[in-house]
């Protein structure tokens, strides 16, 4: 399934770095929710892109929302990037990568994939 602007983004639920269950559904009930999809923690790209996200803190709380980063690694490999980079972010670990299929993100992950989401609607893809 391939999201598109309007489109209602499906609920999930992934391990976040520290082993707890996160629903897309409980972090929008926070406000807007940034998500990024990311091949491969600690890797130079990766670790680009998040830090730009780690760095738009202050941008994104103006605004109420947060980014949330997800990639197929796993919740302990999720939590050292997390550690090694002062991240701060919202990890997800999406091992079988379920999610990024089902927001139709490339089952790869060969490239990066953004989805902001402004309430239930998907605002740009």
């Amino acid at each position: 399934m391939k999201l598109h602007a309007g489109d209602t983004a499906p609920d999930f639920s992934l391990p976040d770095q520290s082993g707890r269950p996160v629903t897309l559904s409980g972090l929008l009930s926070d406000g807007p929710v940034v998500v990024f999809f990311y091949p491969r923690a600690m890797t130079p790209g990766c670790t680009a892109e998040s830090c730009h996200f780690r760095d738009l803190r202050g941008e994104l709380d103006a605004l109420g929302a947060r980014a949330v980063g997800i990639s197929a690694d796993s919740v302990d490999r999720q939590s050292t990037f997390d550690e090694r980079n002062s991240l701060g972010l919202l990890l997800l670990s999406d091992v079988d990568r379920a999610v990024a299929a089902r927001l139709g993100v490339d089952g790869a992950l060969d490239g990066v994939g953004d989805l902001v989401d402004l309430g239930d609607e998907v605002d740009r893809v």
